[in-house]
């Protein structure tokens, strides 16, 4: 779906479901982005996927529709374990899977070319990925966490470096430390500058922000 010049090289693969999946490759060539200043940050959060330095939150149901999936599959596998059925001989529990991970690449995708389409930026900073696993994906149930390292990581990984070969787009991952307890206002730094996981507000200057939005901004 990608845009691109057709070439006569096919990529010929078997999906979890079993099916034959046809891939025509194409050549792409570099687009330029408009805006060679634009700077866009996004930031990992536990509400939306990404909250960027514009204020704009992003992918705000994707965490509940991934635990949605893996709930089921949860209690599908312990159902099948109850009655001594190897879960990958069961086509519900192979198709379930299969959903989990189509829905979390395409929403990826879906929302980082959202980015892309509304900022054209020249550079792009979000939060190293290790910290999105420890900060954010530790904070869900385990089967969430699981969905999130086997399938959203790589994701997120994959189409970034996409966006750096089409675009032209600098990609570059930042240390988030003290990001969420920094006040962008002033530069006061104190953890209980974030009063919950959504509200931010400085202790010392009194500036109050979406805690998300604060932590992209100082990114």
């Amino acid at each position: 779906q990608r845009k691109g010049k057709d070439t006569n090289i096919f990529h010929i693969t078997k999906n979890d479901l079993g099916i034959i999946e046809i891939k025509r490759v194409k050549e792409i060539k570099k687009e330029n982005t408009d805006n060679k200043e634009n700077i866009i940050a996004l930031d990992f959060g536990l509400k939306s996927l990404f909250t960027t330095n514009k204020g704009d939150l992003l992918g705000r149901n994707f965490f509940e529709k991934i635990k949605e999936y893996a709930d089921k599959i949860d209690k599908l596998q312990r159902n099948l374990q109850r009655q001594k059925i190897n879960p990958k001989q069961s086509k519900r529990y192979i198709k379930l899977n299969f959903k989990l991970k189509q829905f979390t690449k395409n929403e990826i995708r879906r929302i980082i070319n959202r980015i892309v389409e509304r900022y054209k930026p020249s550079i792009i900073l979000v939060e190293n990925l290790k910290y999105f696993l420890k900060q954010v994906i530790n904070k869900f149930p385990n089967s969430v966490k699981r969905a999130l390292i086997r399938i959203g990581r790589k994701e997120i990984k994959n189409k970034l470096k996409e966006i750096q070969e089409e675009y032209g787009i600098q990609v570059v991952e930042i240390n988030p430390a003290y990001t969420s307890q920094t006040c962008n206002n002033c530069g006061y730094v104190d953890k209980e500058n974030r009063k919950t996981q959504e509200k931010f507000e400085c202790r010392l200057c009194g500036y109050k922000l979406n805690a998300d939005v604060q932590a992209s901004r100082n990114l």
